[in-house]
This record gives C-alpha cells, sequence and structure tokens, in this order.
C-alpha cells in the first residue's frame, strides 16, 4: 500500500487525483510504452508552447486540467506551477520515476522542464539516506532514479523544480510493507 503527501516549498497544493490504470507496457518495462505526440508539446505545459500563438488542442480549454486520473498506476498530481500534471511512481525494478503531462493530460518530454531529485529515507535507523538526481530516460520522456534495495517501509521526497517557480517543491511518498 502506498500513502502520498505532497507539501509544496512554497504554496500547499492539494492532492487531486490517486490511482488509475495502466496503459500498454513497452519493451522496457520502466518505460511504459510511453509515445508523446509532436502536437502535446504545442499546447499549455508542453516544451514548445508560446504564449498568445497558435495552440493546437484536442479538447476546447473548458476541458483542460479536468482529467485527473494516474496513466500508468502511480499518484497523479496537478502541479503548483497551474500548468502542468505529474504521475509519481516506484517499484523496486524501476526505482523512482516522475511523469511530467500538460495541461490536457498529455504526455510531454519531462527532459526538457523539469528539474529534480529524491531522498529515500528508510524507517530503519541503521540504513542511511540515499540521495539521487532525477535522470531523464533514454527518450527523455520520464525522469527516474535507481534507488537499490531498501528495506520496507520507507518514504521517498521528491525535490522537483517546475517552469517558472521560485525553487523546488517537495512531494513525499510513503511505501508501506
Amino acid at each position: 500500500m502506498i500513502r502520498i503527501l505532497m507539501i509544496s516549498l512554497i504554496v500547499m497544493p492539494i492532492i487531486i487525483g490517486l490511482g488509475g490504470e495502466k496503459r500498454t507496457i513497452g519493451a522496457d518495462p520502466c518505460l511504459y510504452g510511453i509515445v508523446v505526440d509532436d502536437n502535446a508539446e504545442l499546447v499549455g505545459g508542453g516544451s514548445r508552447y508560446k504564449m498568445g500563438q497558435g495552440v493546437y488542442c484536442k479538447s476546447p480549454l473548458s476541458i483542460a486540467h479536468s482529467d485527473h486520473a494516474a496513466h500508468y498506476g502511480g499518484s497523479f498530481f496537478h502541479a503548483p506551477n497551474n500548468v502542468h500534471h505529474l504521475e509519481l511512481l516506484y517499484s523496486a525494478q524501476c526505482g523512482a520515476q516522475v511523469i511530467l503531462y500538460n495541461s490536457y493530460t498529455q504526455e510531454v518530454h519531462a527532459e526538457d522542464q523539469l528539474l529534480g531529485m529524491v531522498r529515500v529515507i528508510s524507517d530503519d535507523e541503521e540504513e542511511d539516506d540515499i540521495m539521487r538526481f532525477l535522470r531523464p530516460s533514454t527518450d527523455g520522456v520520464l525522469l527516474g532514479a535507481n534507488i537499490g534495495p531498501v528495506k520496507k517501509p520507507f518514504e521517498i521526497e521528491f525535490y522537483l523544480q517546475f517552469p517558472y517557480r521560485v525553487g523546488p517543491d517537495k512531494f513525499n511518498m510513503f511505501i508501506s510493507e
């Protein structure tokens, strides 16, 4: 069971959604078969979006920010910059991961817009904390960090720097036994 608590270092945003269904798994199970539609990068939250220019969107603006379901079985959040959405995931095989979405909950390239690190804190006082930078996947779609074997229960602190925000925002994920 995973419990989630999100805390912003600047503002206290709220959790919008949890859970959801997994989509197709690709050849590398840690990449989830994600394919970024180039047009997703042109709307709000996309890496090539330019304010005031023509915007492609599959749905009217009123639909933006209305889909808050996790796509890959993680925990889904509306980002504190009020533009992006994100999904936090953890598995022993893939480690800690972040998938970034635009305003319409379409996957976008995380490496172009997001920096971050994770800190793993074990409940076992004899284990040291683990700190890792989140690195882009080979295709740049998600950020991840291999944290190695950790005795459960433990906590993962995600420190994420979003565009147009001063300082990182902190998201906590609790992994129970």
